[in-house]
C-alpha cells in the first residue's frame, strides 16, 4: 500500500472538512437577521436565524412600500421589553453585515412584529430573495380604496369644507369648524359627505345626539350602492349607538356591513368590541379569531390581542 498517497489523501480530506465547516459556520452567521437597538448609551442586540422567521410580507396600504416581518414566538417578549425601554432610541436592521433599515423606536414592538419602508416593490422582493424567503402576503391598495380616495379629494375641494378643516387643524377652533361645515351642508343639503363631516365635528364637541342625527341623515341621502362601497357611514352610526348603549341597533348596523362584505375586518373588530361590552365573551372570541386570520398584520395583531385578553378572563 502506498502510505504516502494515503497520508496525502487523508490530509486533503481534513483540510476540506475544516474548510467546509468554516464555510458552514460563516453561512449560518451570515443568514442571521440582526436587530441592534440603542439608546442612552446602551445597545441591545437580537439575532434571529432566517430559517426561524415567522411571516414576512409586503404592505402597500400605508401609503408607501413596507416590508413587514414577524419574529418567532420565543423572541416576542424580549423584543417588546427592549423596545419599551428604548422608546426614542434607534433600531438598525441588518442582513448579513448589510444595513437594510434604520430609524427611531416610536413605541414598543409587540407580537414580534416590526416593519420598515423600502423604495420599491422590486427592492422588497430583492431583500426577501437575499433572505431565501418568499413573502407570505402582499397587501395592495384595492380599487375601492382608490375610489374612496378620489371621493375624499372631491369632498375636500369644497371651499367651506377646506375652511372647516383649516379652522380645526391650524387654529384648533372647533366651533368655527362646525359653522363652516354647517354652511357646506346648507349649500348642498343632499350631499351626505358634508353631513358625515359635520357629524364628526359634533361628536368631537361632545354633542352625540346631533352627531347621530346628522349621520342618520347621511345614511338616508346615500344610495344602497354607495353604502356598500363606503360602509363608513353605517359603522359610524353603529359606534354612535354604542355610545348610547343601544347595543341591538349597533349590532344591526354592523351586521348590514358584514352581510355586504364578510371580509370587512373593521366591522368584525367593531362587532367583537360590541360583544365584549354586552358581556357575550364567547361571541367576542369568535370575532377576534376571525380578525386574527386577516391578511392585514394590523388586524392580525388586534385579533391576537383580543384573544389573549379574553382567554385570561
Amino acid at each position: 500500500m502506498n502510505w504516502t498517497r494515503v497520508m496525502k489523501i487523508s490530509i486533503s480530506c481534513i483540510i476540506a472538512f475544516i474548510y467546509l465547516s468554516a464555510c458552514s459556520k460563516n453561512t449560518s452567521q451570515s443568514t442571521d437577521l440582526v436587530l441592534e437597538m440603542s439608546g442612552d448609551g446602551r445597545m441591545q442586540v437580537i439575532r434571529v436565524p432566517i430559517n426561524e422567521l415567522g411571516k414576512v410580507g409586503i404592505n402597500e396600504r400605508s401609503g408607501g412600500i413596507r416590508v413587514e416581518i414577524v419574529l418567532p414566538q420565543q423572541y416576542h417578549t424580549k423584543l417588546e421589553s427592549i423596545t419599551r425601554e428604548m422608546v426614542g432610541g434607534n433600531m438598525v436592521i441588518k442582513l448579513r453585515d448589510e444595513t437594510v433599515s434604520s430609524g427611531k423606536i416610536f413605541e414598543p414592538l409587540s407580537q414580534g412584529r416590526f416593519s420598515f419602508d423600502v423604495p420599491s416593490e422590486k427592492e422588497a422582493l430583492s431583500l426577501f430573495d437575499r433572505m431565501g424567503m418568499k413573502p407570505s402576503y402582499h397587501l395592495r391598495v384595492s380599487h375601492e380604496e382608490v375610489e374612496a380616495s378620489k371621493r375624499n379629494a372631491e369632498i375636500l375641494s369644497s371651499p367651506m369644507i377646506k375652511k372647516a378643516f383649516e379652522a380645526l387643524t391650524v387654529r384648533k377652533d372647533l366651533e368655527t369648524a362646525i359653522n363652516y361645515a354647517r354652511k357646506a351642508v346648507e349649500s348642498e343639503p343632499s350631499e351626505p359627505a358634508y353631513r358625515e363631516i359635520l357629524s364628526t365635528f359634533y361628536y368631537q364637541q361632545g354633542n352625540k345626539q346631533m352627531a347621530l342625527d346628522e349621520m342618520l341623515t347621511a345614511e338616508r341621502l346615500s344610495s344602497s350602492e354607495d353604502l356598500k362601497r363606503y360602509p363608513g357611514i353605517l359603522l359610524s352610526i353603529a359606534n354612535l349607538y354604542v355610545g348610547f348603549k343601544e347595543y341591538a341597533k349597533a349590532k344591526e348596523y354592523i351586521s348590514r356591513v358584514l352581510s355586504d362584505d364578510p371580509n370587512n375586518f373593521l366591522a368584525h373588530l367593531d362587532l367583537a368590541e360590541l360583544y365584549e361590552k354586552m358581556g357575550e365573551l364567547d361571541l367576542a372570541i369568535r370575532q377576534y379569531l376571525v380578525i386574527s386570520k386577516s391578511p392585514d398584520v394590523a388586524f392580525q395583531a388586534k385579533g391576537t390581542e383580543g384573544l389573549d385578553r379574553l382567554q385570561k378572563k
